[in-house]
């Protein structure tokens, strides 16, 4: 799976990182292995932060939102 990660208004550590690869990685063994595409956005808002994944497969977007 390809995974592009990006950020607005939003320091990313090398760790938070990493988790990420290793949790979109999971998804690997419901997708065949160049097909599915993975977005990530983290972003920095006046109340907190704002996660957002979009996994782009064969042609449908499934997208996830969570904030803290």
């Amino acid at each position: 799976m390809k995974i592009e990660i990006n950020t607005r208004n939003y320091e990313l550590s090398e760790r938070l990182k990493e988790i990420t690869h290793q949790k979109l990685n999971k998804l690997d063994k419901y997708f065949e292995e160049d097909g599915a595409k993975a977005k990530v956005v983290f972003k920095k808002e006046n109340s907190g932060l704002t996660t957002e994944v979009m996994l782009d497969y064969l042609g449908k977007l499934v997208r996830a939102t969570a904030s803290s």
